[in-house]
């Protein structure tokens, strides 16, 4: 049951002895629409959806805390992440090949 159609029944605040009469409140009436029943396959699929939702969300996070630092530099990338990562290959190669020293921390391949 969806907790949307459930909620108009509700009396007070939101606690489980409200919630719970609202249920009760809601089952028995005969326009209730009740939820499918989701398959294993289903499931999946939706887990799936949810992982690759949190991949996006974590990538746009790493580009934007890339762009805070390149924009303070004045060096400026396009907004999509296949710019960002060329600018950040131009950036590095800059950085190794102007290294005077050839320390571990920047000139490591």
């Amino acid at each position: 049951m969806s907790p949307a159609l459930v909620m108009p029944y509700r009396k007070g605040n939101k606690t489980d002895r409200n919630d719970a009469d609202a249920i009760l409140e809601a089952v028995t009436r005969p326009s209730m629409r009740f939820v499918a029943v989701k398959s294993v396959a289903q499931q999946d699929l939706l887990g799936l959806h949810r992982v690759r939702a949190q991949l996006v969300k974590n990538r746009t996070a790493l580009c934007n805390q890339l762009r805070g630092p390149y924009a303070s530099a004045e060096w400026r990338c396009g907004p999509e992440w296949l710019r960002l990562s060329a600018a950040c290959r131009r950036r590095w190669r800059m950085r190794v090949a102007s290294c005077p020293v050839r320390c571990a921390s920047c000139c490591a391949r």
